[in-house]
C-alpha cells in the first residue's frame, strides 16, 4: 500500500506541474502581443547625384512640392503602371519617378508602451500599407486571404489591439470621428450591400483609405462616386 501511495503523489505532483506549465504559456502570449508591434515598412531612398523633385502628380509636368536631397529616405504608399511611386517625406505627399529610387522592404518593430499615436499611427498604416495585393476572400483573416473587416483585425492586431470579427461590430468600438477630422489609421466604414457598416478600411491620409475591397487589398478614396455615396462614418480605437 506504500508504494501504491507514493506512485499516486508522483503522479498529483506531475499532474500539478504540467497544469502550471500550460498556465503559464497560455498567460504569456497576450502580454508579449501588448508589448510591441511587429510590421514590414516599404521605403525607398533617393538615388539621383544631386536632388529629386516630389511632384503634386504622376507626371514631369506636374507642380513641384519639395526637393528630396540625394540618399533621402521616403515612405513608399504605392506605385503606378508608368513606374511613378506615391511617397511621403517629411510630412509631404507626392510622386517621384522610379528611376530615381531604390526600393525596398524592412522590418519595424516598436514597444507599444510609451509610443506617441503618431508614431503607433504611422506603424500601424505602414503595416495596412505593406499588405497591397493580397487577395480578397470572403471570410479571410490571413495573409493569404482577407475580407474587409478580417483585413483590419489583422492590422490592428499587429499594433496590439484587438477589433471585433465583422464591420457593423467593429463600428461600435472607439470613439466617432468627423470626417474633417479624420487622422492616419482610423476605421473608416461604409453602408455598401446591407443596411449600417458592412464594409470598412483604414485611413491612410490625403482623403485616402486602404481596405479589402472586391480583388485584393488596395488604396481607394473617400471622394469616388461610389465611396462618397456610400460613406458612413468613422472612429477611432487607438
Amino acid at each position: 500500500m506504500g508504494e501504491i501511495l507514493k506512485k499516486v503523489l508522483r503522479l498529483a505532483a506531475t499532474a500539478v506541474c504540467m497544469l502550471a506549465v500550460s498556465q503559464i504559456a497560455y498567460i504569456a502570449e497576450p502580454v508579449y502581443a501588448a508589448q510591441s508591434a511587429v510590421a514590414t515598412k516599404t521605403v525607398g531612398t533617393v538615388t539621383a547625384n544631386l536632388f529629386l523633385n516630389l511632384r503634386k502628380s504622376a507626371a514631369t509636368s506636374a507642380d513641384v512640392i519639395a526637393i528630396l536631397p540625394s540618399n533621402a529616405q521616403v515612405a513608399i504608399i504605392s506605385k503606378n503602371a508608368a513606374n511613378w511611386y506615391n511617397v511621403t517625406y517629411k510630412g509631404q505627399t507626392g510622386w517621384v519617378s522610379g528611376s530615381y529610387i531604390t526600393v525596398k522592404t524592412v522590418a519595424v518593430t516598436t514597444p507599444v508602451t510609451g509610443v506617441s499615436r503618431s508614431d503607433s499611427s504611422e506603424l500601424l498604416v505602414d503595416h495596412a500599407l505593406s499588405l497591397q495585393g493580397v487577395p480578397y476572400v470572403f471570410g479571410g483573416t490571413s495573409r493569404s486571404g482577407f475580407d474587409c473587416s478580417g483585413y483590419t483585425q489583422y492590422v490592428f492586431k499587429g499594433s496590439g489591439i484587438s477589433l471585433p470579427r465583422t464591420a457593423a461590430e467593429q463600428f461600435k468600438v472607439g470613439s466617432s470621428v468627423n470626417r474633417e477630422q479624420l487622422q492616419l489609421g482610423d476605421l473608416v466604414f461604409f453602408s455598401t450591400y446591407a443596411p449600417g457598416a458592412s464594409h470598412v478600411g483604414i485611413y491612410i491620409g490625403g482623403g485616402r483609405f486602404v481596405a479589402a475591397s472586391n480583388t485584393d487589398v488596395c488604396i481607394s478614396n473617400l471622394d469616388s462616386g461610389y465611396y462618397m455615396s456610400s460613406y458612413l462614418g468613422a472612429r477611432r480605437v487607438r
